[in-house]
């Protein structure tokens, strides 16, 4: 594997990336094989803090030079042309850790195959992958775009792609059994791709990338086991299956909106490249998101806020901006208040009970000025946070909508029950019609049949008529000479 992306990564224990999640299941005082080094950060930590005897392999000769110092013995060579079982000893490991190389591999069936056999007895594989059903990959494709990037998931150097099903099967391929399942969660904006790609699918196609399992998995993680097989005489043996487990949220993720928060510094117009966004939870009851401008903000002149990326019928609940010293502002709770701000595509239609205001988004991009003065966004300028109380309560529109699909729904059942029905008529009169057939068929090949035996009989009868006639005349020309003797001997 390139070391160039993971050159500067740092194994933390406490981390949330894959590296650090990985390192969780490796015991102390083992002895490791760590399978595409990169600069060592592997071989460094479980040196130095778990103890291990660390072995590695790795194919850049720039990696490989910072990584070896961590390691027992380094080898650097390129796993598509040398195999692992001809560069280390068979059973010698109780680890095999494979983090982020497999992606990279031409062949990685067969280089987990001879992983296997470098296990010890009771021996682990670590293996991490990324995801390629990553929601905002998808949404960027179904644009038009296949970019590869330096790094990330759709890396320049990766020629292997895998979902949480594939990559089970290319374990259960190799001879491995999951016994541990994990994976790290990324939200779009956090990505390469960002949420542009996604904000500009159809509400109806985001939901639905967004609903699977695996919409914002970045990264597998899998703790693997050698597969026991018992060998069965007479029995072929069975196809690969992913044995990864299902995903343990229980429902799928809801669908999601965002919330976008723009700053400005001096005179200059609020960008795109200045801005934080939440997400939040369309449909969903009271809900708080909170938006935090980064330390290195500079002097801030200005807030706009973005509600929500679509149109909508919002109920808002509070407004605060809180800065490092404590709470800067705060709505008051009255419409009136946010009618004087500046805004755009957006109607504070009525008051509900309480500090509650009802928003009306009639619009894409509906943007609200806080308004704050001088000294609040002086407060502001080592950092703050947004907190936005809102619901997004189902609307009268929404509702009917949802009649009205349902009205079309119970229609299409009614009509798909009636094509089913004629459909079985169909079927019942073409199967009269073969039978038909059948016996049509029958009848004139009984009929040919009894054709046949009449022209046999005919034949034969013509045969005994002809040989019936040469012997009258046979009897006739007998009867001639007999006469003609007897007139003879008169």
């Amino acid at each position: 594997m390139s070391g160039g992306e993971r050159y500067a990564r740092v194994v933390d224990p406490e981390g949330g990336d894959s590296l650090s999640r990985l390192v969780r299941w490796l015991r102390p005082g083992t002895t490791v094989l760590d399978v595409g080094t990169a600069g060592g950060a592997l071989g460094r930590y479980l040196g130095r803090h778990r103890r291990c005897a660390v072995d590695g392999v790795e194919r850049d000769l720039g990696a490989a030079a910072l990584a070896r110092p961590h390691y027992r013995r380094l080898v650097v060579a390129d796993l598509d042309r040398s195999g692992l079982a001809s560069l280390f000893p068979a059973g010698s490991y109780d680890y095999v850790v494979c983090a982020d190389v497999l992606e990279h591999l031409r062949q990685p069936v067969a280089a987990l195959a001879a992983a296997r056999g470098l296990l010890r007895e009771g021996g682990h594989l670590l293996v991490s992958m990324p995801n390629v059903a990553y929601a905002p990959l998808l949404a960027e494709l179904l644009g038009g775009e296949l970019r590869y990037r330096p790094v990330g998931l759709l890396d320049e150097t990766h020629v292997r792609f895998v979902t949480r099903s594939s990559l089970g099967r290319l374990l259960a391929d190799a001879g491995f059994a999951t016994a541990a399942f994990d994976w790290v969660e990324k939200a779009p904006h956090e990505s390469e791709f960002g949420t542009r790609s996604l904000e500009a699918l159809p509400p109806a196609v985001r939901g639905f990338l967004e609903a699977a399992e695996d919409a914002y998995t970045y990264q597998f993680l899998v703790d693997a086991t050698v597969r026991a097989v018992r060998a069965v005489r007479g029995r072929q043996p069975e196809p690969s299956r992913s044995e990864l487990p299902a995903s343990s949220r229980g429902q799928p993720l809801p669908l999601r909106f965002i919330s976008r928060l723009y700053w400005r510094t001096g005179d200059s117009p609020y960008q795109a490249g200045r801005q934080v966004v939440a997400l939040g939870e369309v449909g969903a009851g009271p809900q708080t998101l909170r938006l935090t401008l980064p330390r290195e903000a500079g002097k801030v002149t200005g807030l706009l806020l973005e509600l929500a990326d679509r149109e909508a019928i919002l109920e808002l609940r509070g407004l605060r901006v809180h800065g490092p010293q404590g709470l800067v502002w705060s709505w008051s709770g009255a419409s009136d208040e946010l009618r004087r701000c500046p805004h755009e595509r957006m109607t504070f239609e009525r008051e509900a009970p309480g500090p509650r205001v009802q928003v009306v988004i009639r619009g894409p991009e509906p943007r609200l000025e806080l308004p704050l003065g001088a000294a609040d966004l002086a407060a502001c300028e080592a950092g703050c946070t947004v907190e936005v109380e809102m619901g997004w309560p189902l609307s009268p529109e929404h509702l009917l909508v949802l009649d009205r699909l349902g009205g079309c729904f119970t229609e299409l059942t009614e009509l798909t029950a009636e094509r089913d029905r004629l459909g079985a008529l169909l079927d019942e009169r073409l199967r009269l019609l073969q039978e038909t057939e059948r016996a049509w068929l029958e009848a004139v090949q009984e009929r040919d049949r009894a054709l046949g035996l009449l022209d046999e009989r005919l034949a034969l009868l013509q045969s005994q008529e002809r040989r019936i006639a040469a012997l009258e005349s046979e009897g006739e020309q007998r009867r001639r000479m007999a006469a003609e003797n007897l007139e003879g001997k008169e």
